[in-house]
């Protein structure tokens, strides 16, 4: 069968769970699924099938479910964005951890990849300072906790 486009968000949630799945077990089970994504059985079958007509994924009723090739490099794709929004929200804006793993979730889907080649390439250049945290990143968590500027700011070389 041809592949139709981009999967939907749905279909990349499933896709990465199963590829986080397989990473901790030798097996991915249906119920594996259902329990890690918060959805019925049934739901992981329909989505299993489509993601199988996609040659995406192996699966066998009632059997384990294993990726093909194709579906481990959409998966890894899928997570790679899911990792780099996540270290965005917590390093650079401080959401909490499971904030920060909520909001990437739902925007991994939808991010360009223009987007995120800018994105990882700042966190790149934010994680090489040779400077544990630069001072405009401790100056941007003040601001974001206080509403207030607590540096001087280098360019106007005044406090603001």
């Amino acid at each position: 069968m041809k592949d139709k486009g981009r999967l939907t968000s749905s279909l990349e949630d499933y896709l990465e769970a199963i590829w986080l799945l397989s990473r901790e077990s030798k097996v991915v089970r249906v119920r594996d699924v259902a329990r890690y994504l918060g959805v019925t059985p049934a739901s992981v079958v329909s989505a299993v099938k489509v993601l199988a007509r996609r040659r995406l994924v192996e699966h066998e009723p009632y059997g384990y479910i294993s990726l093909t090739d194709k579906g481990v490099e959409q998966a890894t794709q899928i997570y790679k964005r899911h990792t780099i929004l996540a270290r965005f929200f917590r390093d650079i804006l401080g959401l909490d951890p499971n904030s920060a793993e909520r909001t990437a979730c739902i925007l991994e889907h939808h991010i360009s990849e223009k987007a995120l080649t800018r994105l990882t390439k700042f966190l790149e250049f934010v994680e090489e300072c040779p400077d544990a945290t630069p001072y405009w990143l401790k100056g941007l968590h003040h601001y974001m906790k206080t509403g207030k500027r607590s540096v001087i700011c280098p360019l106007r070389g005044k406090q603001r």
